[in-house]
């Protein structure tokens, strides 16, 4: 898959989820369209058990950071409204970092993609146009995180 292929060229690990989730994501999780290894493409037929999705990666040990795609094409306000309310209820209820990566492909799209992105970083939530771009800026974060941590143990 396209992301897991550009977090792997900055330097990321994206995990398998572990057993537990696996089991449990197999137990209502319709995969004609979709699938639930990670990273997770819940498609049309899981979105009313996208919360229920979300809960289980959220407890997942082998999940650092928790990373979700939006795309702006033939999206209502309502569904780009509830996507943005989505991420920032996750971000509140969640000990784990939240970003998001907002995909849009005309001028149209770009001017509310900005205002999602501007939505999502007034609640604390790292917001990208390209995974690219997010996928540096958690390396980035990463890098530093580990100098800290060794830079505090000396």
């Amino acid at each position: 898959m396209a992301i897991t292929d550009v977090f792997a060229e900055s330097g990321l690990k994206v995990p398998t989820l572990t057993e537990a989730s696996y089991v449990e994501l197999a137990s209502f999780f319709r995969v004609v369209g979709a699938s639930y290894r990670n990273p997770i493409d819940i498609g049309t037929a899981n979105r009313d058990e996208i919360g229920r999705i979300i809960g289980i990666v959220e407890r997942d040990a082998n999940v650092d950071n928790l990373i979700f795609i939006i795309t702006m094409h033939l999206r209502t306000p309502a569904q780009l409204q509830g996507n943005v309310d989505l991420m920032i209820n996750t971000r509140k209820r969640t000990t784990k970092p939240v970003m998001g990566i907002v995909f849009y492909s005309n001028g149209t799209e770009m001017d509310n993609a900005r205002e999602v992105m501007l939505k999502l970083q007034e609640a604390g939530i790292a917001a990208f146009p390209a995974m690219e771009r997010g996928a540096r800026a958690l390396r980035n974060d990463l890098q530093y995180y580990r100098f800290k941590r060794s830079s505090d143990n000396n």
